[in-house]
């Protein structure tokens, strides 16, 4: 029996586990092709305190609803850095 899940064999949680990890994988794997298809003009891609180019992973549609209603821009690292960022 499984010490994690005592309802699996150990075989069984070999394979939910690997059943778990090629789901994450094409999820990566999908958000990486999405990211890569991104494009310029329909996202903001300056950081919104310095001003300076983004990585295309934190850039903001344009017609996204905070966008529009809340202001949401981009940050860099580094002004993200100088936030506290407490939940």
């Amino acid at each position: 029996m499984s010490d994690i899940f005592p309802e699996m064999t150990v075989e069984q949680e070999k394979q939910w586990f690997a059943e778990q990890q090629e789901a994450h994988r094409v999820e990566l794997e999908r958000e990486r092709i999405e990211i890569a298809q991104r494009k310029a003009v329909d996202h903001y891609i300056r950081c919104r305190d310095c001003g300076a180019f983004v990585q295309k992973w934190r850039w903001v549609r344009k017609d996204h609803p905070q966008a529009i209603s809340q202001g949401w821009r981009p940050m860099c690292g580094s002004c993200f850095d100088n936030y506290d960022n407490y939940p």
